[in-house]
């Protein structure tokens, strides 16, 4: 169930946005190693206290990641994304399987990769299964169930953009 920007005019305006700027964005998240102290436990699931994020919405973040901030924000105002994160999945971690009800692609570029063996280190959208590989972009349905997990000795760093579904119309008010 994973998605091609291709396919989605919208979708595919965004990644050229990100693709052009792909290097500097992944130095910045694979900075968020070093940073752990500007990162934050999310509690949105059980998963072994494993999950750390930066959230890109909120101006306190703007020291940890100036460049992918004012990407975020320019985004954000131009109608195209909700919220933005770098997410810091630790060592023999997990998010188990789970859905959303918020109607957003979920857009993951892989900053930092420890295996491309996805048994290793790997996201299940619906019943497709990808690997994590550095500089590669996944897209999914947030409302697919998905799960992802690191079963390698190093974390695993992404950006992750929750971008307005562009197949989600909704109904007209009466």
């Amino acid at each position: 169930m994973f998605e091609k920007p291709s396919e989605h005019p919208k979708l595919y305006q965004l990644y050229g946005k990100i693709h052009g700027f792909k290097e500097i964005i992944m130095n910045e998240g694979r900075s968020m190693l070093a940073q752990r102290q500007a990162l934050i436990e999310s509690n949105d699931y059980d998963t072994k206290k494993g999950w750390k994020v930066l959230d890109l919405t909120k101006p306190e973040s703007y020291a940890n990641a100036p460049f992918t901030f004012d990407i975020v924000r320019e985004l954000r105002e131009e109608g195209l994304i909700k919220g933005a994160m770098f997410s810091v999945l630790d060592a023999d971690s997990f998010i188990p399987p789970h859905t959303e009800k918020s109607r957003v692609m979920r857009f993951h570029l892989v900053c930092e990769s420890p295996s491309q063996d996805e048994n290793q280190l790997g996201i299940r959208a619906g019943s497709e299964i990808l690997p994590f590989i550095e500089g590669c972009v996944l897209m999914f349905k947030d409302s697919v169930e998905h799960e992802v997990w690191n079963r390698t000795d190093k974390p695993r760093v992404n950006l992750v953009l929750d971008v307005i579904d562009p197949d989600f119309v909704e109904a007209p008010k009466t």
